[in-house]
């Protein structure tokens, strides 16, 4: 595989041969990392200071990048058990968005509960 400037594909330096699922993966894992902390802890927090909109944003974000993960199949991020597990979060998902855009102090509570339950489940 030639990547600009020389680098070495993330697979080489893992010791693994490249057999293209290598850059899918890695995708898949930023695009986990930054839904693992970015949207769901600042959601939480947005709510608590009253900026319902902008939680209601990334709340929202947050339920999209989880569904197209465990949409995935096996290039996804996440375990098979991990998918069943992030079944139930995605029966919250209206109730947060509804009291987020009526600007409910609830909303909040819930959010924070969600990174709670979210949190156990990718990391047990």
């Amino acid at each position: 595989m030639n990547l600009p400037g020389g680098a070495i594909p993330i697979s080489r330096l893992r010791g693994t041969p490249d057999d293209g699922t290598a850059a899918p993966r890695l995708t898949s894992l930023i695009a986990l990392g930054a839904m693992k902390w970015e949207p769901r802890a600042s959601a939480a927090i947005d709510a608590r200071r009253g900026d319902y909109e902008t939680a209601r944003q990334a709340a929202s974000d947050f339920f999209t990048v989880l569904r197209a993960e465990t949409n995935k199949g096996v290039d996804s991020a996440l375990s098979q058990a991990q998918k069943d597990g992030a079944q139930p979060l995605f029966t919250q998902r209206d109730q947060i968005i509804t009291l987020l855009a009526r600007g409910d102090a609830a909303s909040a509570d819930l959010l924070s509960d969600l990174y709670v339950s979210y949190r156990k489940l990718v990391n047990p």
